[in-house]
């Protein structure tokens, strides 16, 4: 691409995906301006990193709105314009599993507040308004995404990468002996099929059996959970379940039609992904 005397804007500049933004702008002849936080030296590592003349390292801490006007008065003083803008600030802390109490209120809000802007990109009108828009960006960064994150791993590194199967659980029984009808805002709560695992509906709750299709479902996702405790194979008559893989991203989406699926919420995991996750 020709960005020759272009000026472009990186915020998060010093941070790896900033950082490979700015040399692709470099490289297009682009006028590159850094801003970073906290990490000057690893800024003006950068800056110094970067073909071309003339850029340069700004402090743009994101939670700061006075410096970040300063920091665009001071851009168009010296360069008279922003032809590119890239948002790549943001961060996060990793915490190690054994530590949790380290993942403090406070950090929380810090995180989501650094990102909170590139969020509400990611999930438009959302606001957490409601339970059911809450419920949405929640199981995607706590339960869908870490877990597609985690197989990606998973099946890079293992000797035996086609181990790995994955599921999305997406029927929503009318009843839920575990949760109130209004607590997932009528989506599948996290461990809803438990009760098909086990078939175990009619013992928390005599008046509520499965269904015809439900008992179906249920037979199955018992027989495959089954067969991979007994094999390592999760299989059951006519259902295919391929093993992920991070080409495919292939998973089984378990409702009343048993289907597989590829790339499930692709787009929002690589999001959080860049993100990073806390626990």
């Amino acid at each position: 691409m020709d960005l020759k005397d272009k000026v472009a804007v990186v915020t998060g500049g010093s941070g790896a995906i900033g950082a490979a933004s700015a040399r692709r702008l470099a490289q297009g002849g682009a006028k590159v301006v850094i801003g970073y936080n906290s990490r000057l030296d690893q800024a003006a590592a950068v800056v110094a990193s970067l073909p071309g003349s003339g850029h340069h390292a700004i402090r743009i801490p994101m939670l700061e709105t006075p410096l970040i006007q300063k920091a665009a008065a001071m851009v168009e003083r010296d360069f008279g314009r922003c032809d590119v803008l890239v948002n790549s600030a943001g961060f996060t802390r990793m915490i190690p599993h054994q530590d949790l109490d380290a993942l403090t209120d406070d950090l929380i809000d810090a995180i989501f507040a650094a990102n909170s802007s590139t969020i509400l990109k990611q999930y438009p009108a959302m606001g957490l308004q409601s339970l059911a828009q809450a419920n949405i960006l929640l199981t995607d960064y706590l339960f869908v995404c870490p877990t597609r994150y985690l197989s990606t791993l998973f099946e890079h590194y293992s000797s035996e990468p086609e181990s790995v199967y994955l599921y999305n659980f997406l029927y929503t029984p009318a009843f839920d002996p575990e949760n109130p009808s209004t607590a997932c805002a009528n989506a599948a709560c996290h461990g809803v099929e438990l009760q098909f695992v086990f078939d175990s509906r009619a013992l928390a709750a005599a008046n509520h059996s499965f269904t015809p299709q439900e008992q179906a479902l249920s037979f199955a996702v018992s027989t495959l959970w089954t067969s991979f405790a007994t094999t390592g194979l999760p299989s059951a008559s006519h259902i295919d379940w391929p093993a992920f893989t991070a080409t495919d991203e292939e998973s089984l989406s378990l409702d009343l039609d048993i289907d597989v699926i590829s790339n499930y919420d692709s787009v929002r995991c690589d999001f959080w992904d860049a993100i990073g996750y806390i626990y």
